[in-house]
């Protein structure tokens, strides 16, 4: 006996109904779980961290290079387009308008680090207030091959500005002194020195350091009565590790 079995047509509705819910529910998570795919965060470095500069007029240095790097080889967005160009900017703290600081590099898919170097003194000497140095420097990584920019930080954090070193002979001894603006107050400024070429960095004497006791102001600071020394150098206490503004006489 063949036995027929009649279902509600208000059942397949329902059933058609539960299903197209379901399907909706799994797109929806599938595109949220796509959506909460977050790359690992990019790391970076600035060398030296904390530094300080010097602007001397008409004299060359290289001690206001600073090296950045940044790991952008994460970046799946980057690895897909295959070598790309990539520069490096820096914020103009007086107008808020970015500088371009590094040359066209080539990046390659396969590099994990961006590595370049940066010579900050043109662009501290293209300010009108010196002040607006003294800060934590905001810097971006951008590339035409990238809409947007790839990467912003900070660094390095400029704690003090040098400039017009001077040493005057007088009775067998010599003066040196410096002027010096910083953002801290009660700064120590130490006086490095060496005879020759060849020698070592040591310190004219660990207690005899001059303090900038003012905050946004240029103020000159003088070492009298010392020696004759090829080669002097004036330099932050956070600094006594790190490379700094280098004057001959």
């Amino acid at each position: 006996m063949l036995i027929s079995l009649k279902i509600p047509s208000r059942i397949y509705k329902i059933n058609a109904m539960a299903l197209l819910i379901l399907a909706l529910y799994l797109s929806f998570a599938l595109t949220l779980a796509s959506a909460l795919t977050v790359p690992p965060p990019m790391r970076s470095i600035v060398e030296p961290e904390n530094s300080s500069l010097y602007t001397a007029n008409n004299k060359e240095t290289d001690e206001n290079i600073f090296k950045y790097s940044i790991e952008i080889g994460n970046n799946n967005d980057i690895r897909q387009k295959g070598p790309i160009i990539i520069n490096l900017w820096i914020e103009n703290a007086e107008n808020g308008k970015w500088t371009k600081m590094s040359e066209n590099e080539l990046h390659y898919p396969n590099q994990r680090w961006f590595n370049t170097t940066v010579d900050l003194s043109d662009f501290a000497k293209s300010l009108s207030n010196n002040r607006s140095m003294l800060q934590k420097l905001k810097y971006k990584v951008c590339s035409p091959s990238v809409k947007g920019t790839i990467f912003e930080g900070s660094g390095p954090d400029i704690w003090a500005n040098f400039r017009n070193e001077r040493a005057e002979h007088e009775k067998e001894k010599y003066n040196y002194s410096i002027e010096v603006i910083s953002s801290k107050s009660n700064l120590r400024i130490y006086l490095l020195t060496r005879r020759t070429s060849s020698d070592s960095w040591i310190l004219s004497d660990p207690l005899d350091y001059r303090v900038y006791n003012s905050t946004g102001i240029w103020k000159t600071l003088f070492w009298k009565g010392k020696q004759y020394y090829y080669e002097a150098r004036f330099i932050p206490e956070f600094g006594l590790k790190i490379k700094n503004v280098a004057i001959k006489f």
